[in-house]
């Protein structure tokens, strides 16, 4: 059986250093980590993970176009699928989550495959929260996951009340 190469890269972000790994075709990590501790191989993949990381933390991406490869269950699988949809900048609830996969009893198995993910921020996973609003559990601690939310909310608070000044005067329905 042929050995499949890895590549990787690092990526020194707002949140300290992160290790990007992928295959031929997938982006296959993404990890915190404190300091380089292997070589640096890129292809393709790596290089486009890394253009599109800059993009976001310099506030001009909102989702990622990448190929992801992890390896998981089905429910896994549906989370990971599932947290992708979940837009900038916006959270949602571990139960509602569990509803959304149509099993509301999948509250816990939800977070731990949350926590199972290896592809963090890209697979946004700190956009989990508890039912209350509550941040928990977070593969590169609570920090981190609040740093996140706050970066995403100061990107789209400011565009949700912005608008393009054309020149012309609002349309408004008269009343008689």
């Amino acid at each position: 059986m042929a050995r499949k190469i890895i590549y990787r890269a690092y990526f020194k972000s707002p949140l300290g250093l992160l290790s990007i790994t992928a295959n031929e075709a997938a982006i296959t990590g993404l990890s915190f980590v404190k300091s380089k501790k292997a070589k640096e191989k890129k292809n393709e993949v790596i290089k486009d993970c890394l253009k599109q990381l800059l993009e976001y933390f310099k506030r001009e991406r909102y989702d990622f176009n990448l190929i992801l490869e992890q390896t998981g269950t089905e429910l896994q699988q549906r989370v990971w699928s599932e947290l992708q949809k979940i837009p900038y900048g916006m959270t949602m609830s571990y139960l509602n989550m569990a509803k959304k996969i149509k099993n509301r009893t999948l509250s816990r198995p939800v977070g731990n495959a949350s926590g199972q993910n290896n592809i963090p921020i890209i697979v946004p996973c700190h956009r989990l929260v508890g039912s209350n609003g509550d941040l928990t559990g977070y593969s590169g601690g609570i920090e981190k996951k609040k740093w996140l939310l706050e970066f995403e909310n100061e990107t789209v608070e400011p565009k949700l009340f912005s608008f393009k000044d054309d020149g012309k005067k609002p349309r408004t329905k008269r009343s008689k």
